[in-house]
C-alpha cells in the first residue's frame, strides 16, 4: 500500500493543481487506513506526499504543516533519508513564502543529513536551491560556492541538465558581478552541455527558473535572456507546453517592464501554442492579455491579435480577454 502512496504521489505537480488535489483527497483516504494499521512509516509518507499536494495548490501553511508532521515522525524512526528529503521541502515552502533565513536553515539541515548518507543526488540538488538563496540576498561569493559544489557533483554522476543548469547559474552570478566576458563563457559552456541529448527538458526547466531569480532581483535582462533560451530549447525538442510556459514568462516580464506592445508578441506566441495543441489559455496569459489591452488601448491591441493569428485562434483570445473566461481551444 506505501508503494501506492508514492505512485499517487509522484503523480502531481504545479501544472496540475486539479489533480493534486484529486490526489490529495485520495492520500486522505490511505491516511485514515495507515491511522487504522498503526502502520507510522505509511502515516509518515502519507503525511508527506499531502505535503506536496498542498504545496502544488499553492497552500504553503498546509504544506509547512503536514511536511513537519511528516518530520517529527522519521525524527522518531531516524529515517534520515526521509530527514533529507522532508528537510529539503520545508526549505521550498520558506523559500517560496520569502523566509530566506528559514530556507537556508532547512537546505543546510538537508545537506548535512545528505552527505552524512553519501547522497551526493540530495546533496547537489539542495546545493543548488540554497546557491539560488544566497544569490537573492546578494551573497554572491557564497552562491558561487555552492554552483561550483553543485557543478563539481553534477558532472561526477554524469548528470548532463544538472552541469547546464550549474554554468547558467554561475553565469548569473557573473553577471550580478557586472563581468560580462565571464557571464557569456559560462552561458557557452551551458549551451554546450544543453545540446547534448537527453538534457532538453530539464534544462528547459532550469532555464525557466534561472529567468525568474533573476527577475526577482531586478535584473530583467539576464531573466528575459534565461527565458528565451527556454522557449527556443523547448521549441527545438518538441516540448509545446513547456515553450508555451516560457514564452508566457517573456511576455509577463516585457509587460511589467513598460512593454507591452513586445510583450502581447510572446503573450500570443504562448496562447497559440496551447491553442495549437488543443489545450485552453493559460490563466496567467488571460491576466496579461487583459493588461496588455489596457496598456495598448482596445483598437490596437485588437489590431494586433487578429493581424497575428487565424480567425478561430483571434476569436478565442478577443472572447477570453472580453469576459475573462477560459476558453477552450476550437479545432482547426
Amino acid at each position: 500500500m506505501r508503494d501506492l502512496v508514492w505512485t499517487l504521489g509522484r503523480s502531481v505537480s504545479a501544472e496540475c493543481p486539479a489533480d493534486a488535489d484529486r490526489a490529495g483527497a485520495l492520500l486522505h483516504l490511505f491516511l485514515e487506513a495507515f491511522e487504522i494499521l498503526d502502520d507510522r512509516g505509511g502515516l509518515s509518507d502519507c503525511r508527506f506526499h499531502l505535503g506536496n499536494a498542498a504545496y502544488h495548490c499553492g497552500d504553503y501553511q498546509s504544506a509547512e504543516a503536514w511536511y513537519e508532521r511528516s518530520l517529527a515522525t522519521m525524527n522518531d524512526d531516524d529515517d534520515r533519508h526521509g530527514i533529507a528529503r522532508t528537510s529539503y521541502q520545508l526549505g521550498l515552502v520558506a523559500q517560496t513564502a520569502g523566509d530566506f533565513e528559514k530556507a537556508t536553515r532547512w537546505y543546510s539541515r538537508s545537506i548535512e543529513v545528505s552527505t552524512a548518507l553519501n547522497d551526493r543526488t540530495g546533496v547537489a540538488r539542495t546545493s543548488h536551491q540554497l546557491g539560488n538563496i544566497f544569490f537573492l540576498r546578494g551573497a554572491y561569493d557564497d552562491a558561487a560556492t555552492c554552483y561550483e559544489a553543485c557543478l563539481e557533483l553534477c558532472e561526477d554522476r554524469g548528470d548532463q541538465a544538472g552541469v547546464a543548469r550549474s554554468y547558467y547559474q554561475l553565469a548569473l552570478v557573473a553577471d550580478a558581478r557586472g563581468d560580462a566576458d565571464r557571464a557569456a563563457r559560462l552561458y557557452e559552456a551551458g549551451q554546450s552541455v544543453t545540446d547534448m541529448p537527453g538534457a532538453g527538458a530539464e534544462t528547459v526547466r532550469s532555464l525557466r527558473d534561472l529567468g525568474q531569480l533573476a527577475a526577482e532581483v531586478g535584473n530583467n535582462a539576464t531573466a528575459l535572456t534565461c527565458f528565451k533560451r527556454a522557449m527556443h530549447l523547448a521549441n527545438s525538442s518538441g516540448l509545446r507546453d513547456a515553450a508555451a510556459g516560457a514564452a508566457s514568462s517573456v511576455g509577463a516580464l516585457y509587460t511589467e517592464m513598460g512593454e507591452p506592445e513586445q510583450g502581447l508578441v510572446y503573450t500570443l506566441k504562448s496562447t497559440t501554442l496551447r491553442l495549437d495543441g488543443g489545450r485552453s489559455p493559460r490563466r496567467a496569459d488571460a491576466f496579461i492579455l487583459r493588461r496588455q489591452r489596457g496598456a495598448l488601448g482596445s483598437g490596437r491591441f485588437s489590431k494586433m491579435v487578429t493581424s497575428r493569428l487565424r480567425g478561430d485562434h483571434a476569436a478565442a483570445i478577443m472572447a477570453l480577454v472580453a469576459d475573462g473566461a477560459t476558453v477552450a481551444a476550437r479545432s482547426a
